[in-house]
């Protein structure tokens, strides 16, 4: 059991309803339709890439949380170096395979969803402008969800817009968890700035009275969370990323009511499970 919770921390897995709802709005906004089997391999299958993409993060990061994240998995002698890195490819192998083999995804995607998950493990403590790549992993899921529901080669606008509003919501995360004890103001403002994006996205869809108070529950939960942060930034961060459900309920409402009412529902589940696994 031990391990198995080693496993969880590695992969941040009290994420994941935030990147099933990603790939919902993402399905859902193209006219994908029902529930079906298809759709359930894009969530295992983009579940696999984002546990092992936390997964490798510390891999990569073994050597700078031993001198200031001790309590880390690795550094903490929970599991080895060599071990974290075996059980991320594996898990990435595993998402690819099931992404190009069990569903009609585009293959262009995959493999630049695969590259972001690297680029951004590998860059995100040498350049600060990897926060862009983080958000484009999110922003990938989105747009791969819609590829297999959706015939054409360009995807519809809101469907761009919500990707790449997305991108710069979760640029914007990072940048406040990064800096907000930092004397540099300026990226703190400016990832406050970024936060507030998705709701350029949110006005290029069609207007319903549902997608309309979802809207206004995130943005009663961003003031929620941008006070809660100034007094734990672990916890205010793990805020803003539950946010992203209310995100993607609230386009979802766009074109299938119910299924926004249903997508909501991850929102709680996201945040029982920051309670027994850390979101960061």
């Amino acid at each position: 059991m031990k391990f198995l919770r080693t496993l969880l921390v590695l992969g941040r897995v009290s994420n994941l309803p935030t990147v099933w709802t990603n790939v919902l709005a993402g399905w859902f906004l193209v006219g994908g339709g029902k529930f079906g089997a298809e759709l359930a391999l894009i969530m295992l299958g983009i579940s696999l890439l984002y546990v092992a993409g936390m997964t490798l993060n510390d891999a990569f990061d073994q050597g700078w949380d031993k001198e200031n994240a001790p309590e880390r998995p690795i550094p903490s002698g929970a599991i080895s170096g060599n071990t974290a890195w075996t059980i991320g490819l594996i898990e990435m192998v595993s998402g690819i395979a099931v992404l190009l083999v069990g569903t009609s995804c585009e293959p262009l995607g995959v493999v630049m969803l695969l590259f972001a998950i690297m680029g951004y493990n590998w860059l995100h403590k040498r350049w600060m402008g990897s926060v862009l790549l983080m958000g484009l992993c999110r922003a990938l899921v989105y747009l791969l969800a819609g590829s297999a529901a959706f015939a054409e080669r360009v995807p519809p606008t809101p469907l761009l817009f919500l990707a790449g509003t997305m991108l710069l919501y979760v640029a914007g995360i990072t940048l406040v968890a990064r800096f907000e004890r930092s004397e540099k103001r300026a990226p703190v403002l400016f990832g406050q700035f970024l936060l507030f994006c998705p709701v350029v996205a949110l006005t290029l869809v069609e207007r319903t009275p549902t997608n309309t108070v979802f809207l206004g529950l995130w943005l009663a939960w961003m003031i929620i969370s941008l006070v809660t942060i100034r007094t734990s930034i672990p916890r205010g961060v793990a805020f803003l990323i539950a946010g992203i459900v209310l995100i993607d309920a609230a386009a979802i409402a766009s074109v299938d009511s119910q299924t926004a009412m249903f997508t909501l529902f991850f929102m709680p589940l996201t945040l029982l499970l920051q309670k027994f696994i850390p979101a960061t």
